[in-house]
C-alpha cells in the first residue's frame, strides 16, 4: 500500500511539475515575441487556470500587435496621402506662376524685337505643359524628365542669359 501511494505520488508530482516546466518554457517564448498556446489535458486545478489565462493572454497580446500593426500601416499609408495632397496643392500654385512668368517674358521679348528667343521660349513652354498634360501616371522615365529639365532650363537660359549656366551630364 505505502509503495502504491507512493508510485501516485510520484507520478502527480511529476505531472505537476511538468505543466509547471511547460508554462515557464511558453512564458519565456513571449520574451522572444512569440506568442505560443499551451494543449493542456491536466486537470483545472490552480495549474489548468494559470495555463487558461497564459492562452487568453498570449491570443490578446498576438491580436493586439497585428492591430497595431495594422493601425501604423493605416496611419503610414495617410501621411503619405497628405504629402501627395500637399505637393499637388504645391503644385497646382507653382504651375500658373511659372506660366505667368514665362508669358510675361515672351510678351517682353515681343515688344524688345528679341521674337527669336520669345519663338524658342514659346518652343520649350509647349514641350512642358504637353509633356505634363500627357501624363497618364505618376511615373515618367529617366528620358523624359530629362526632356522636361532640357525645356524648363532652356526658358530660364533666355530669361537670365549670362547669368545661368547649366548642363545636364546623363548616360545614354
Amino acid at each position: 500500500v505505502f509503495l502504491l501511494i507512493t508510485v501516485i505520488f510520484l507520478c502527480s508530482i511529476r505531472t505537476f511539475f511538468s505543466r509547471i516546466k511547460l508554462l515557464t518554457q511558453k512564458m519565456g517564448m513571449i520574451k522572444k515575441e512569440s506568442f505560443p498556446l499551451i494543449e493542456d489535458k491536466g486537470p483545472m486545478d490552480e495549474i489548468g487556470m494559470m495555463i487558461s489565462t497564459f492562452n487568453d493572454m498570449s491570443t490578446r497580446i498576438d491580436m493586439l500587435i497585428n492591430q497595431n500593426y495594422i493601425v501604423n500601416l493605416k496611419l503610414k499609408d495617410l501621411e503619405i496621402k497628405n504629402k501627395e495632397a500637399q505637393l499637388y496643392a504645391m503644385q497646382s500654385q507653382i504651375q500658373p506662376h511659372f506660366l505667368f512668368n514665362v508669358l510675361e517674358s515672351i510678351r517682353m521679348r515681343v515688344i524688345s524685337g528679341k521674337a527669336g528667343d520669345a519663338d524658342q521660349m514659346l518652343v520649350n513652354l509647349s514641350i512642358l505643359l504637353r509633356g505634363s498634360l500627357n501624363m497618364k501616371t505618376d511615373m515618367v522615365t529617366l528620358a523624359e524628365e530629362l526632356d522636361f529639365v532640357e525645356s524648363y532650363v532652356g526658358i530660364q537660359k533666355l530669361r537670365f542669359r549670362d547669368r545661368l549656366h547649366f548642363y545636364i551630364e546623363a548616360p545614354d
